[in-house]
């Protein structure tokens, strides 16, 4: 029985550190109607735009990476933002905390 137990759970754990997700802190409100979330890889130089939040992405594998951006566009898009800027591409990194593990960051900006 306790085999058992432990065997599902450490199936649990693997099922959990293998999911893609999308984390969202707000900086400003950005509130308003969007349809369309662009995805750029650096800020916009012309036009003026507001900062929304950041979004801390994780990819639980390489497959699962663009899960995370299609993650974070819809939290985006949720907080009012119409563009994701991606600042650091999800990447493979390891602490002796957390292990192995594949995390990146982008800004929502409303771009006006």
């Amino acid at each position: 029985m306790r085999k058992l137990t432990l065997t599902a759970l450490l199936l649990a754990l693997t099922a959990l550190a293998g999911c893609a997700s999308a984390t969202y802190a707000p900086i400003d409100s950005c509130a308003g109607p969007v349809s369309t979330v662009q995805v750029l890889h650096a800020m916009p130089k012309e036009g003026t735009y507001r900062r929304c939040g950041t979004i801390t992405l994780i990819g639980g594998t390489m497959r699962q990476d663009s899960g995370a951006i299609e993650m974070a566009i819809a939290e985006a898009r949720r907080y009012g933002a119409n563009a994701i800027v991606v600042l650091r591409e999800i990447e493979s990194q390891f602490t002796v905390a957390r292990g192995p593990y594949r995390e990146g960051t982008a800004i929502a900006i409303r771009v006006h």
